[in-house]
């Protein structure tokens, strides 16, 4: 089977579909331990991303010797397969770590495996976020900006690309500034860097059906309950760890 466009692909194996098949086969491997259940999540996230960003490749070389499922099945169990082995050294001194904070204190414990959770929960957020073909850097800048969250240029520049125009003055982030202030802020942005002539209110729908589909994936594992408090909470951690990796 030879598929002409990502369209095409995405109408046989739609994103809901595929990330149920990369669950069901992660689950495989946790109950057989093969991966900690505690990275059960951080294996779905990663499997997914890598089959969903390399796609068009995967089903361009389908034969169509068999069912698709059986052969989307078959990719994620080889993909799984590679992280377990890419994986398997980290999670065996996390497990020593762990171990090791165990037999000091059980209040240390608590805090490192909170810690932990949030650590990884950000890491999920932020691949979960890189999933919106071409629309992920708007966005991460939109959302950042929306829920108050400080900006930098390096969150300007994968959106602005080559387009020079110098955007971060027109996104007042002083306090006051209203929500309505605030699309008709992004619609300038918008008609600036996309060369459209867009309206506040068409903004303002953009960002509600993209945070909605965001908090649908995130929270597809039927384990987290996000909304936009979690979100700004993760949004703010993430910023964080950039500032501090960039210094």
């Amino acid at each position: 089977m030879r598929s002409n466009s990502n369209q095409s692909i995405n109408k046989v194996v739609p994103y809901e579909q595929l990330l149920e098949i990369v669950q069901k086969v992660i689950s495989r491997y946790v109950a057989k331990g093969s991966i900690p259940k505690r990275e059960s999540q951080d294996a779905e996230m990663a499997v997914f991303e890598k089959f969903w960003n390399n796609r068009e490749k995967i089903f361009d070389s389908f034969q169509g010797r068999s069912q698709l499922t059986t052969y989307c099945i078959a990719v994620a169990n080889r993909m799984c397969c590679e992280f377990i082995r890419k994986e398997k050294k980290h999670w065996n001194q996390l497990n020593e770590t762990m171990e090791t904070v165990a037999e000091k204190n059980n209040t240390h414990q608590y805090e490192a495996e909170k810690e932990l959770h949030f650590n990884n929960e950000v890491k999920r957020f932020s691949r979960t976020l890189g999933l919106f073909n071409g629309e992920s850097a708007k966005l991460k800048l939109f959302l950042k900006y929306y829920l108050d969250i400080p900006l930098q240029e390096s969150d300007i520049e994968p959106y602005r690309g080559d387009n020079q125009t110098s955007i971060l003055s027109l996104l007042n982030q002083e306090k006051g500034v209203s929500k309505g202030e605030k699309f008709e802020n992004l619609a300038k942005v918008v008609n600036l860097v996309e060369n459209k002539e867009v309206k506040s209110d068409s903004v303002r729908m953009w960002l509600n059906n993209r945070f909605e589909t965001l908090l649908n994936r995130l929270n597809g594992n039927g384990i987290t309950s996000h909304n936009q408090d979690s979100v700004t909470v993760l949004l703010e951690m993430m910023h964080n760890s950039e500032s501090y990796q960039s210094n």
